[in-house]
């Protein structure tokens, strides 16, 4: 059975990349080898400061290096974009 930290794992980078795109409305441009980067949606951002990445955990991450200087998992974006608790975030 697959488990909510399961689906934040690199075996699902390509779906994981999708969904967030679909999400919040945005287009992640490859910048290296599994690496992701797109403007920040939650800011006014004239660069491409919002990368995607897999950390060392093989979970993949959403940094902003711009204004928001924070770190997220998909979770956190659902969360985020349609301001619910994790427990809809993750069931939904």
């Amino acid at each position: 059975m697959t488990t909510y930290q399961d689906l934040k794992s690199a075996d699902y980078l390509q779906g994981i990349l999708a969904f967030a795109e679909r999400l919040l409305k945005l287009k992640f441009a490859r910048w290296g080898d599994g690496k992701y980067a797109a403007h920040c949606p939650f800011h006014a951002d004239t660069k491409d400061s919002f990368r995607v990445y897999v950390n060392d955990k093989g979970e993949v991450c959403f940094h902003c290096f711009g204004a928001c200087r924070a770190e997220w998992d998909i979770y956190d974006l659902i969360m985020l974009r349609f301001k619910c608790p994790f427990r809809d975030a993750h069931c939904g």
